[in-house]
């Protein structure tokens, strides 16, 4: 089940995580936002060897404030930065995986260059459960009723047992504000009316689904592995 109880059990999930080896460099993906802010906190205070990497798509205005933002976080936690705002047009189709692909490719380049061996994206419980809903509504089998894997190749999410409202708390104890991108609240977005429309409604209904979407999203992973 995701971890609910301290703040602190989100360094101590981190420190004891599965997913990264003691000794080895990660590339933390910054957005800027509080999922990846309270990961590059946390992993940095459960003493793994970190740096930084953020990607301005220079899709949404004042994107630019967003990279200050980061460098400015990054400088005070002392924390190496790879910067990089896109020049180049946008490939053709969804603007999101458009986006998405860009940003990957960068994230691959920044590894190289930083000496990393893994890439820790901030992906929570709540993004596990929202990506299952989808795909369950596009119709899945095992594979897409489990959401995201929290590996894939130098891909690593240490976070997919965390819930949003923890990663909030832990940013809250910390005295850490961080930036909200305006995507996120964008219903023009499937993935935005699945969180703020669909996901709230079904809880409302039924108090708890979401725990339990979430449980057999990792019983889906399991079978899915097995």
């Amino acid at each position: 089940m995701p971890k609910s109880d301290l703040p602190d059990a989100l360094v101590l999930e981190l420190r004891r995580t599965s997913l990264i080896d003691a000794g080895e460099r990660v590339l933390v993906a910054v957005s800027g936002g509080p999922d990846s802010t309270a990961l590059l906190l946390a992993m940095t205070e459960a003493g793994h060897d970190v740096v930084a990497a953020h990607y301005d798509h220079a899709l949404q205005p004042g994107s630019g404030l967003a990279a200050e933002h980061v460098a400015r976080w990054c400088e005070s936690l002392g924390v190496r930065l790879w910067s990089e705002r896109r020049v180049v047009p946008m490939p053709r189709g969804s603007a999101q995986a458009a986006a998405r692909e860009l940003r990957y490719e960068f994230l691959l380049r920044a590894r190289g260059e930083a000496g990393a061996t893994k890439i820790a994206l901030g992906h929570t419980a709540d993004d596990l459960v929202e990506g299952a809903v989808m795909h369950l509504l596009r119709g899945c089998g095992i594979a897409g009723m489990r959401g995201m894997p929290a590996r894939r190749g130098p891909f690593v999410r240490p976070m997919l047992d965390v819930w949003r409202s923890d990663v909030a708390a832990f940013l809250r104890s910390r005295g850490v504000a961080a930036i909200e991108d305006p995507a996120n609240s964008n219903r023009a977005y499937w993935r935005v009316r699945v969180r703020r429309d669909l996901l709230v409604d079904l809880e409302r209904d039924r108090p708890g689904i979401k725990s339990r979407l979430y449980r057999a999203a990792v019983r889906a992973a399991e079978l899915q592995q097995a």
